[in-house]
């Protein structure tokens, strides 16, 4: 049955003494399982706020999931990384903020994706296969091949690769906590990844969206034609170079304007206007 935690009360029994013996072992486990979970919530609830600001950096949301799976699981080290969608090399966010007593010199760390699109190593493990886990006899573990020069000694170690339908976007690594990893340990870190890779997900769209909104302006600047977008009460949204040029303004002080006005200086809609 293993190991099991007992509660042993005694008491007089004439002129002896009496004992009742209780097995606590799955009533510590429940109340462990129920102060894990709470601890869970609380670090998605401080999450959720930085993870789905827009105005959040990438650097700064990878920081914020860092500090909170370390202090989940008690690992004194660790980094958050995002797996490159053009080149599928991992790329450390973290890296320099997360390892204090480490003397590898580069400020930003990225671990190559091979030719055979495997990553090495003990830190690639988890992106290969696609799979999370932890060890805590890190020199035993098949795909260890030890740690660089300077680098800090190993002990113990989990990882977590942060997937979007089975595409790899980033990943959450940590070490040397002084108990070892457990399973618990890599289920609420899972949760953590689910939170971290819709926020990567979100950056990636927003960027999209931004080079998108680029593109069309420099196309539609490109026109001789004057082209602007308005809403139905005639305020002007957006203008091309085209229209700026026509009315002597600036695009930024015609927006809110009544189109009417800032291009034909009037004070009611023209006769036959398309926005009607």
């Amino acid at each position: 049955l293993g190991a099991r935690t007992v509660n042993v009360q005694a008491f007089k029994v004439g002129e002896g003494v009496g004992l009742v013996i209780t097995d606590i072992t799955e009533q510590n486990k429940l109340e462990r399982e129920k102060e894990n979970i709470n601890r869970l919530n609380e670090a998605l609830g401080r999450l959720y706020v930085p993870l789905t600001d827009p105005q959040t950096s990438i650097n700064e949301i990878a920081d914020g999931v860092l500090k909170e799976a370390m202090a989940i699981t008690g690992s004194v080290h660790g980094y958050v990384s995002e797996v490159d969608e053009y080149t599928g090399n991992n790329i450390g966010h973290t890296l320099t903020s997360m390892m204090p007593n480490c003397d590898v010199p580069e400020k930003r760390i990225e671990f190559p994706k091979s030719p055979d699109g495997t990553y090495a190593s003990l830190w690639g493990y988890a992106l290969t296969t696609k799979k999370p886990f932890y060890t805590n006899h890190p020199q035993k573990h098949p795909s260890s091949n030890g740690t660089p020069a300077g680098h800090i000694p190993i002990e113990r170690f989990l990882a977590v690769p942060v997937l979007i339908k089975d595409g790899l976007v980033g990943q959450i690594a940590l070490a040397n906590p002084q108990r070892d990893y457990s399973d618990n340990d890599l289920k609420m870190i899972e949760r953590i990844a689910e939170l971290y890779g819709t926020a990567i997900m979100r950056k990636r769209i927003q960027a999209a969206l931004s080079r998108s909104e680029a593109e069309k302006s420099s196309i539609l600047n490109s026109m001789r034609d004057i082209v602007s977008l308005k809403d139905r009460d005639y305020n002007i949204l957006w203008g091309n170079d085209a229209l700026s040029e026509s009315v002597g303004n600036p695009i930024s002080e015609l927006v809110a304007k009544k189109c009417y006005n800032a291009s034909y200086d009037r004070e009611e809609p023209c006769e036959n206007c398309g926005v009607e």
